[in-house]
């Protein structure tokens, strides 16, 4: 539901995952992949990016909780799709490494931190970049 419904998937286009060695994450690596999607995935890890490869990622990347600018290093403008599983904390890195027009998707909180306090959409979410949940 939240590659389809959450981010409407199209093939061709560009997905972080963001907690990517979750059970949830390499399932959505997958189902990604299937669909045609290039695949960018996260994990706190080194020893866990060839884990990451082998379920069809193309772009692993160690997260240090700032990874937008790796992300746009691959993909300049940013990806067409991010999928955070990760929670709030890194939220805010999520969106910036999305490109404008493209979606987040809130779907878990790994990190156990639900909440972001003092949230305002204005200041938090890019100009013209989605965010949704599922």
């Amino acid at each position: 539901g939240s590659l389809t419904k959450g981010l409407n998937l199209e093939p061709g286009q560009t997905l972080l995952i963001r907690g990517g060695t979750s059970t949830v994450g390499l399932s959505a690596a997958t189902m990604a992949k299937e669909m045609g999607a290039t695949v960018v995935s996260t994990t706190r890890r080194p020893d866990r990016v060839e884990l990451l490869r082998e379920f069809g990622v193309d772009h692993p990347i160690v997260d240090d909780g700032d990874i937008a600018s790796q992300v746009r290093d691959v993909f300049g403008a940013g990806v067409d799709a991010a999928l955070e599983l990760v929670g709030a904390k890194t939220l805010r890195d999520t969106l910036r490494a999305t490109k404008v027009h493209g979606t987040v998707c809130f779907t878990g909180a790994l990190s156990d931190d639900w909440i972001i306090p003092d949230f305002n959409p204005l200041g938090f979410i890019p100009f013209g970049t989605r965010l949704t949940a599922y």
